[in-house]
């Protein structure tokens, strides 16, 4: 009867790990170097050749790279349901600075579409 409990102990710790690894939030998912270029019908013709970086640290920092243009700021998740992410961002370039609402919908793990109020959304995949 002892060994039987020893066993059970064991396995509700490993069944308490394995759950823990899976139910990192995609907020925490959306940290790395992501890539892609706009899509759809209302991507403009000389956007289409553009390539977009996004990298999104631990810390709260964000780098978005357009092209040859870049920009610096921060970010902070607002809202969490399912696999779409809301985040405030505050970026700065060298004309603006500029607070927006964004939303992030992960298609699947290296897989994620960003997009703001009334523009075109960017489907971008992991780098690292």
């Amino acid at each position: 009867m002892l060994r039987t409990s020893r066993v059970g102990v064991v396995f509700v710790v490993v069944a308490c790990l394995s759950a823990a690894g899976c139910g990192e939030s995609y907020g925490k998912k959306l940290v790395g170097v992501w890539e892609g270029k706009p899509e759809g019908a209302d991507a403009k013709k000389e956007m289409l050749d553009l390539k977009i970086t996004m990298e999104f640290k631990a810390d709260g920092g964000l780098k978005i790279a357009l092209g040859p243009f870049e920009s610096t700021g921060t970010y902070k998740v607002t809202k969490e349901d399912g696999k779409t992410v809301t985040l405030d961002t505050e970026v700065t370039s060298a004309a603006t600075n500029k607070k927006e609402t964004l939303t992030a919908v992960f298609e699947d793990a290296d897989t994620v579409v960003i997009s703001r109020a009334g523009d075109m959304p960017v489907k971008l995949k992991r780098k690292s």
